[in-house]
């Protein structure tokens, strides 16, 4: 996702990664008021690489090409582990959540869409 947020008459965009388990989708509008940004949108793929170094369906919670702002879904904690992807699509690690969570020095929010 990228958020871009008011800073006097100019906007600051920044990149956010958002954590939810395999089952979830992430609700745009519940980052966007946890950010407190105008306007949340969900980044290409061209954006992804460029702003983590990997591909969509690959890119892992930390080890980014860019500082990026870690979100992760309060629901990540229900489970004793999880999955996650480790720079490929193909690729994953597995980890508890809350050792997940602190390595991506992440926020945990109620991110994931409930209607899904």
């Amino acid at each position: 996702a990228r958020s871009s947020s008011p800073s006097s008459s100019r906007r600051t965009v920044f990149p956010v990664v958002v954590l939810v388990d395999g089952a979830s989708r992430v609700d745009v509008e519940l980052v966007r008021h946890e950010l407190g940004a105008d306007a949340v949108r969900r980044a290409n793929a061209a954006l992804v690489r460029e702003t983590t170094g990997y591909a969509i369906g690959g890119v892992p919670p930390f080890g980014h090409r860019t500082r990026t702002r870690v979100l992760a879904d309060r629901r990540l904690l229900d489970h004793e582990v999880v999955w996650a992807a480790a720079g490929t699509p193909h690729a994953v690690f597995a980890l508890d959540p809350k050792s997940l969570i602190a390595h991506a020095e992440g926020t945990v929010a109620d991110v994931r869409d409930t209607a899904a």
